[in-house]
């Protein structure tokens, strides 16, 4: 028996030896992530659903702790992430990393109401302008718009000529565009465009405009003119729209346009003063300017931001051209959540007498806030016609990598005074303006 001892005792000692091998290698599967937390390199993450599966199976038949870690938290800046997978499949779509993230399931879109279908049926027969639908009872203000109380009433103001409404009429026999006059100098203009026709002009006095029928129709309200000399700037002088009634039976709705938008920054010329004649809001017309022109032959939609006797450095009805950029008046900040494609500029004929370093830093300033507003959009700047400031704009322009300068010497524009183009050298100037946008950008830039 004493010579068995030591073999047992040998026996013994390998079977501890052989248990403590068997308790480290567990002690390592340990570290191993389970199901809920799997560390994920970069474009694995689509192969380890059916793993993670197979490691929890394996992990209940061993008799493994069912409880599931809470995941650690991503490290970053390896390409490796480390998120809790679902035991479903993912849904969502893969991020920079490759790991792909969990997204909504995205709601069925509510379908059409059968009022909606004929009205979208009826916008996609018109030409030109292509819309949206809005909310019913409204119409959609598009340009220099804000609101405002007057006389205890909530109103649509506008300072600018040009600025419009659009909207969608159906059993109108008219409509009646109620205006409160507060000019203090002559009573404005405004002018309606049934169907894509061309605006008829009327005076805000005269509010009821006829419908052809009571059918569908799509009414399109600019407001044309006004006197160049009301006090716009300081004390908010304009035209006040206070509401739109139809006729007894009908109702209407806002349509917004879905063409590309030019703003157009400019002084009198751009405003449209004395286009029929004398500088009157009789004789003024903004539906009968270049930018109109230019947006008719492109199928856009202007946005009107000019000012009669208001410059560079100039002040007129308005400020100069830096402080139009983004104000509405002295005391309102402008709304510029408008973002327009193109950019036209068309300043300068009102500072012959300017001095020279002062006008190329106040241009600078304007031109250099337009940017900022709005980036990367390409902006256009027409040359004066009669000639002024012309080698000063060439140069400012020059340190702008995205302004186009358009020549305008030989346009050979008809004058109503010898400065403001009449009707037909606005749409010459219009029309070649046109040209010139299409030669830069392409036709195709401006298809819905």
């Amino acid at each position: 028996m004493k010579k068995c001892l030591p073999i047992a005792a040998l026996l013994l000692a390998i079977v501890m030896i052989f248990s403590a091998c068997a308790g480290a290698q567990t002690s390592g599967k340990s570290d191993t992530p389970t199901s809920g937390s799997i560390s994920v390199s970069a474009g694995e993450s689509e192969n380890m659903h059916s793993d993670n599966e197979k490691t929890a199976a394996d992990a209940s038949e061993s008799g493994a702790s069912s409880e599931t870690p809470k995941p650690t938290e991503p490290t970053g800046g390896s390409g490796a992430s480390s998120e809790t997978q679902s035991p479903t499949e993912p849904t969502g779509e893969s991020d920079a990393t490759g790991t792909e993230t969990p997204t909504e399931t995205p709601m069925p879109k509510t379908p059409l109401s059968p009022e909606d279908e004929a009205d979208l049926a009826f916008l996609s027969s018109l030409d030109g302008l292509k819309y949206q639908l809005g909310a019913q009872s409204e119409g959609y203000f598009f340009g220099r718009w804000f609101e405002k109380e007057i006389e205890g009433a909530p109103h649509h103001v506008t300072l600018t000529d040009g600025a419009q409404v659009f909207l969608l009429c159906e059993g109108c026999e008219s409509l009646d565009f109620v205006f409160t006059v507060i000019t203090s100098l002559d009573t404005p203009y405004f002018a309606v465009s049934i169907d894509g026709a061309k605006p008829k002009r009327r005076r805000i006095t005269e509010p009821t405009v006829a419908l052809p029928d009571t059918g569908r129709h799509v009414v399109r309200m600019v407001v044309d003119s006004m006197c160049e000399a009301e006090a716009k700037w300081k004390d908010e002088i304009g035209v006040a729209l206070r509401e739109i009634v139809p006729s007894e039976g009908g109702h209407f709705r806002a349509i917004k346009p879905k063409n590309k938008v030019i703003f157009f920054y400019g002084d009198s010329i751009t405003e449209g003063t004395a286009v029929f004649g004398s500088n009157s809001p009789k004789d003024n017309s903004a539906s009968s300017a270049y930018p109109w022109i230019v947006c008719d032959r492109l199928n856009a939609v202007p946005y009107h931001v000019g000012y009669s006797g208001s410059g560079v450095q100039v002040v007129g009805s308005f400020a100069v051209f830096s402080e139009a950029v983004n104000h509405f008046s002295k005391t309102r900040e402008a709304d510029m959540t408008v973002t327009p494609d193109l950019i036209v500029v068309n300043h300068g004929t009102d500072d012959g007498a300017a001095e020279t370093s002062g006008f190329r830093g106040s241009l600078k300033t304007a031109l250099g806030k337009i940017e900022k507003a709005y980036p990367g959009v390409p902006i256009v700047y027409m040359l004066p016609f009669c000639g002024n400031r012309a080698s000063d704009i060439r140069t400012v322009c020059a340190e702008f990598d995205n302004i186009t300068v358009v020549e305008t010497d030989k346009w050979n524009i008809s004058y109503s005074d010898g400065l403001h183009p009449n009707r037909n050298g606005a749409k010459r100037a219009g029309e070649l303006l046109s040209r010139e946008i299409n030669a830069l950008l392409g036709a195709d830039f401006f298809k819905v």
